[in-house]
């Protein structure tokens, strides 16, 4: 797997600027490819109107007029936001992959794995370590 499909999916669990270009680039992938990939349109308007307010709050948590709550509102936007892409857009691409709709680079533009890939941590050889256990008194 190419280092920059690493590092766009691994984009997912970086800072606040980073999760938030993933989020962009998967609604502007998706935006951009409608309507052959054939999004259920709630999940399309819910992933645009999250980003859009997203980016406003990030916008206005970067000026001094930003409160603590708008911090806390932000994060608490951000979370849910990722978590509607890596749970709901993430079973739709992979449905959508397994019916030939997207392609393996589609689902990794996204930003996304298919089953049974790694991010690169495998493992290739056992160490013939054994693992020290503390025994309880």
């Amino acid at each position: 797997m190419e280092l920059s499909v690493l590092q766009n999916i691994r984009r997912w669990h970086g800072g606040i600027d980073d999760q938030f270009a993933a989020i962009d680039n998967l609604v502007s992938l998706i935006t951009d490819h409608q309507p052959a990939w054939t999004i259920p349109a709630y999940l399309l308007e819910q992933l645009i109107d999250s980003r859009n307010r997203l980016q406003a709050m990030i916008n206005h948590c970067r000026t001094n007029q930003a409160s603590r709550s708008d911090r806390e509102l932000q994060n608490t936007l951000l979370k849910s936001t990722v978590g509607i892409c890596a749970v709901q857009v993430k079973i739709w691409a992979r449905a959508k992959y397994a019916a030939g709709v997207l392609t393996a680079d589609d689902v990794h533009l996204l930003g996304f794995l298919l089953p049974g890939e790694t991010g690169g941590h495998d493992r290739i050889e056992a160490t013939g370590k054994r693992q020290k256990r503390k025994l309880k008194p």
